[in-house]
């Protein structure tokens, strides 16, 4: 019977949860803000946090590249987070511009209905393949991307991000991008 009892107490500590590490803040579910190429990125969207997660079977859950094309530089960082058939993702482009270290980039555009842009940010949320909505910068929705770290020679590549982005369908219904974060290694 002290065995059945002592086998009950033990079962019965081992059953209880102190992990008071784990925050609900979604601030706090984001990566740290690092410069250390640690390939990670995030951002709350809508204060609620958007991480990368799913299959790279189905295409790059994060990318990042930095190119020089015919003489001008082109940047583009995404990722999204897959879960079943529903889909989130978040992408920014900077065209024709070289970065440095501490440069601030303004995402004022879109690839929709400017094609000659310097900075534009998207933001894509679909319930499945057939489902789903748009939401890019403009003239009026805009954001910023600040690059705090660029190692040309390890190919690394850090910053921040915000950016409001609109429905392009609705032009009303708008997506607010925070505490955007990124220490990605980014391709050639």
């Amino acid at each position: 019977m002290k065995k059945i009892l002592l086998l009950l107490l033990v079962m019965a500590l081992n059953a209880c949860n102190n992990n008071d590490d784990t925050s609900t803040n979604p601030i706090d579910q984001l990566p740290p803000a690092t410069q250390t190429g640690a390939n990670t990125i995030g951002c709350l969207v809508n204060g609620e946090a958007l991480l990368p997660k799913g299959s790279p079977l189905a295409g790059p859950v994060k990318s990042a590249f930095y190119q020089l094309i015919d003489g001008e530089y082109f940047f583009g960082l995404s990722f999204s987070n897959k879960k079943g058939q529903s889909m989130k993702g978040l992408s920014i482009g900077v065209l024709r511009m070289e970065l440095s270290e501490n440069q601030i980039i303004i995402l004022d555009k879109n690839a929709l209905n400017d094609g000659d842009f310097k900075g534009g940010g998207e933001y894509s949320s679909s319930v499945d393949v057939f489902t789903g909505s748009d939401y890019f910068t403009n003239s009026i929705q805009q954001g910023e991307i600040i690059i705090t770290h660029l190692d040309e020679s390890e190919q690394n590549i850090s910053g921040t991000f915000w950016f409001d982005a609109v429905n392009h369908l609705d032009g009303e219904d708008i997506v607010e991008i925070r505490e955007g974060r990124f220490d990605m290694p980014y391709s050639k």
